[in-house]
C-alpha cells in the first residue's frame, strides 16, 4: 500500500528491525538510528500512531541504556501535541519506566 508516495508501514519497518538488531545485541548507535528513522518516516506521513509507537519503543531503549531522563522527555515532545486524545500508552510507558520494568 502507498499514501501521498510513501509506503504505508515503513515507519514500523524501522521499528521492527530496531527491535531485532537489539535482540541480536548490535550496536545501540545501529539500534538507535533505526528507531530515529522509524519516528521520522511517521511524522512524514503524519502518522501519530506510528510516531509514538516508535517512541515508545526507542523510551525503552533509552532506559535500558541508563537514559531514563531523556526517555521521558523526548515522550514528552511525542505525546503533548496529542495528550488529549491519546493518554495511554505514555502514561504506561512512563509507569514502566519509574519502576525499572523498561522491556
Amino acid at each position: 500500500m502507498r499514501e501521498q508516495g510513501q509506503p504505508v508501514g515503513e515507519a514500523e519497518v524501522y521499528r521492527l528491525r530496531a527491535s531485532a538488531l537489539r535482540a541480536r545485541g548490535a550496536a545501540a548507535e545501529d539500534i538507535d538510528d533505526c528507531y530515529q528513522h522509524s519516528i521520522e518516516m511517521a511524522r512524514r506521513q503524519s502518522a501519530k500512531f506510528w510516531e509514538l509507537r516508535a517512541a515508545v519503543s526507542r523510551a525503552r531503549f533509552w532506559c535500558d541504556q541508563g537514559r531514563p531522563a531523556e526517555a521521558r522527555e523526548m515522550l514528552a515532545n511525542v505525546y503533548g501535541p496529542i495528550a488529549d486524545s491519546y493518554s495511554g500508552p505514555l502514561h504506561f510507558a512512563t509507569w514502566r519506566m519509574e519502576w525499572g520494568q523498561g522491556r
